[in-house]
């Protein structure tokens, strides 16, 4: 019931929503209001407009210079936590033979934050079996088209036709994968859409809020670079004041060949124009309106790059000072960087991981190996190590160090420390007098020991010496 709504002809308008992104065409390329068929105009703005292109690329070295490790959540020790050695992350950096693994990574992000939407292929292993995948492929969105279930409107059928077409079906054990027909899956990382039905199901591009400022960004260099290639105004112009004579009409076309064939392009800007008669010279300038595009493209640069949550003081020289790199450096990573990394594993939790006897594992990285955070990392440590509540083993995780076998575990306290509600001057008062009269006591026993008669014999034994210590200690 539900395929009447994808009439031919809406099939027709999708296919022409994925034609190639033609700069300057601002009216025809405007949002929609549906993410469906947009995947293709949105790889196009990262390829041909630098305000898509330098966000995404900051974000992509970003997390590709982060190393992939497990996180054993069972274990009984926080430095065994970590696991570096394993199956799944020999194939997360060896993911197929034409790819590295910081290359599939790339792909896969790349194509998640400029359409919203990244399909993963595995090639061997069985969700059914719970086997072992043998390689990892990255589809383009560009080349996907999703159909829609008759009786609950989710995804049925993944058509993707690049050179060769295929089909992946709705698997029947697990409803997250899809299968072709050589049994190899199909699972897909998806933004939110909150447009999300059987007619858009798709996810929402990380630039679609930001669409219009791309297209004005676009139009604003088309714009100059029309000025470069076609623009016909010299430093100055000649006015004529004479009387009009016969030759005006003729003159006038002279004028106009002139324009056309030596003043127009960029090794002809700011020529003047030289003709016979009776002529002035008029200076002329820049107009507002040509100034106002250097604003524009401003303001577009600062919306895309907000867009993705990237501090302008990283990219932008004008708000750039050695104050705010640092914060700014941290709110990149805390506010860009690090989020989407947690969604990219999460969706290889069970998309991946979970086809090995993984129980209590999950992909994770250490947040001590990011070198973009050290100092930060110092700074924290410091501030643990002058609480008094952590062990130096517990810093010493925090800054990346190995633990200590010997006496990391234990919390040292200041010996002057009292318990609270206690009286401090009368009890050091207390102390003060018991140590004075036990100092005492124990100059007098030393001079107990020291006391012998005229032969040199101790006058006092040692067992009337070890009765006055049992009673001064006692």
């Amino acid at each position: 019931m539900l395929k009447k709504f994808f009439s031919k002809k809406q099939k027709q308008e999708q296919s022409q929503q994925k034609s190639a992104y033609i700069p300057g065409t601002i009216l025809d390329d405007l949002y929609s209001g549906s993410s469906a068929g947009s995947a293709a105009r949105f790889l196009d703005y990262y390829r041909g407009e630098s305000i898509v292109y330098t966000p995404t690329n900051l974000i992509l070295d970003a997390i590709s210079s982060i190393d992939i490790i497990i996180l054993d959540t069972k274990a009984e020790k926080k430095e065994n936590q970590y696991i570096y050695d394993h199956k799944a992350i020999d194939l997360l950096k060896n993911p197929n033979p034409f790819e590295s693994g910081e290359l599939f990574t790339k792909s896969m992000l790349l194509n998640y934050i400029v359409t919203g939407n990244a399909y993963l292929k595995i090639i061997g292993g069985d969700q059914k079996t719970r086997s072992e995948p043998v390689e990892l492929h990255c589809l383009s969105p560009r080349y996907i088209n999703i159909e829609a279930n008759n009786y609950d409107g989710f995804p049925e059928t993944y058509q993707y036709s690049n050179k060769y077409a295929n089909d992946y079906k709705r698997a029947s054990v697990n409803k997250r994968f899809y299968e072709d027909s050589t049994g190899n899956e199909l699972t897909q990382l998806r933004n939110v859409n909150p447009f999300y039905n059987y007619s858009d199901l798709e996810g929402l591009s990380f630039f679609d809020a930001v669409e219009s400022e791309i297209l004005q960004y676009s139009a604003a260099n088309q714009h100059n670079l029309a000025l470069l290639k076609n623009q016909a105004r010299p430093s100055g112009m000649l006015t004529y004041v004479g009387e009009t004579g016969p030759g005006a009409a003729s003159q006038l076309q002279k004028i106009k060949e002139n324009i056309r064939e030596n003043l127009t392009g960029p090794d002809n800007t700011g020529v003047p124009l030289f003709l016979s008669g009776d002529y002035k010279f008029t200076q002329l300038s820049q107009t507002m309106q040509d100034m106002d595009f250097a604003t524009l493209k401003q303001q577009a640069f600062n919306s895309t790059f907000n867009a993705l949550n990237i501090p302008l003081p990283m990219v932008s020289s004008e708000t750039m000072t050695f104050s705010n790199m640092d914060s700014s450096k941290f709110a990149f990573y805390d506010n860009a960087v690090l989020p989407l990394l947690k969604q990219y594993l999460s969706f290889l939790n069970y998309s991946v991981l979970s086809r090995y006897d993984s129980k209590g594992l999950t992909f994770s990285f250490d947040p001590a190996g990011i070198q973009a955070l050290e100092s930060r990392k110092i700074e924290n440590a410091l501030t643990l190590s002058k609480l008094d509540a952590v062990t130096d083993n517990e810093v010493r995780t925090a800054i990346g160090y190995s633990h200590l076998e010997q006496g990391g575990d234990v919390v040292y306290k200041p010996i002057n420390e009292v318990p609270a509600g206690t009286d401090i001057s009368t009890q050091n008062q207390q102390d003060t007098q018991a140590k004075s009269f036990k100092e005492d006591e124990l100059e007098a026993l030393a001079k107990m020991n020291r006391c012998k008669d005229a032969q040199g014999n101790d006058i006092y034994s040692k067992e009337d010496l070890k009765d006055n210590v049992v009673k001064l200690f006692k």
